[in-house]
C-alpha cells in the first residue's frame, strides 16, 4: 500500500509542477484490451483446527488470459481513469508442511475466474504513461487441506466466490494513436474462506505480472 501511495503522489506532483504536455501522447478516451498474466508470489494464511494461524509462502503457478475495458482523462500530464477486467485460467499453489496439522499432506489453493474494477492515476511523459491503480477484486476459488494422519483435524474443501481488494502499478507505451502496450503488477488480497460450519479456514494474497495490448476507440 505504501508503494501505491508513493507512486500516486509522485504522479500528481509531477503533473502539477512538470512542463506542459507539448509532445506528450494524448491518453484521453475509451479503450479495450486483452491481457495475459502469471503469478509472481503468494501467501496463504491457514487456520488449523485449534484456531491457530499459520502463514505459508506458496509458489503459485499458471496462466490467466482475459479482457478489459477502461476510460482515461488527461489534464496536462496527469491521467486519471477507471478500468474493469475479467480473466480466466488457472492459478494454483501447493504446500506440504508440518507447521500446521492440516497441511502435513497438503494445503492447496486454486483460482479460476478473476475480475477487478480499478481506479488509475498516472503521469504521462512522451509516448509513455506511468501509473498506479487500486480497486475491488473478485474471484472463483477452491481451497483444500489434505490430512491422512491427524484424525482430529479432518480435511476440508471450500469452493465459491471470494472478494477482496487489489492495488499495483504499471507502465504503458503508445505505439501509435490507437494501439498501446503495457506491463502491469497486480497485488490481490482476498477475504477468508470458511467451511460448512462458518469457521474461517484460509485467506489468500498473491501478486501477478501481466502484459496487455490496448486499442483506443
Amino acid at each position: 500500500m505504501y508503494e501505491l501511495l508513493a507512486v500516486t503522489s509522485t504522479a500528481a506532483l509531477l503533473a502539477v509542477t512538470g512542463p506542459d504536455r507539448e509532445g506528450v501522447h494524448d491518453w484521453t478516451g475509451a479503450y479495450a484490451g486483452v491481457q495475459i498474466a502469471t503469478p509472481v508470489h503468494g501467501r496463504n494464511r491457514w487456520y488449523d483446527p485449534d484456531g491457530d494461524v499459520v502463514n505459508l509462502r506458496q509458489g503459485f503457478s499458471g496462466l490467466h488470459g482475459g479482457v478489459h475495458l477502461g476510460y482515461n482523462h488527461q489534464w496536462n500530464r496527469l491521467v486519471l481513469g477507471a478500468e474493469a477486467e475479467i480473466g480466466h485460467g488457472r492459478f494454483r499453489a501447493n504446500a506440504q508442511t508440518d507447521r500446521a496439522p492440516n497441511c502435513v499432506d497438503g494445503c492447496n489453493t486454486e483460482f479460476s475466474t478473476i475480475g477487478a474494477v480499478r481506479a488509475r492515476a498516472g503521469y504521462a511523459y512522451g509516448n509513455s504513461l506511468v501509473y498506479a491503480h487500486a480497486g475491488w477484486a473478485v474471484a472463483r476459488s477452491r481451497s483444500e487441506q489434505i490430512n491422512d494422519d491427524f484424525p482430529g483435524a479432518p480435511a476440508f474443501e471450500v469452493s465459491g466466490t471470494v472478494h477482496g481488494h487489489t492495488w499495483g502499478y504499471g507502465i504503458e507505451h503508445a505505439m501509435n494513436d490507437r494501439v498501446s502496450l503495457r506491463l502491469q503488477y497486480n497485488h490481490m488480497v482476498y477475504r477468508p474462506v470458511s467451511d460448512d460450519t462458518g469457521t474461517e479456514r484460509a485467506r489468500t494474497r498473491f501478486g501477478t505480472m501481466s502484459v496487455a495490448v490496448n486499442f483506443r476507440f
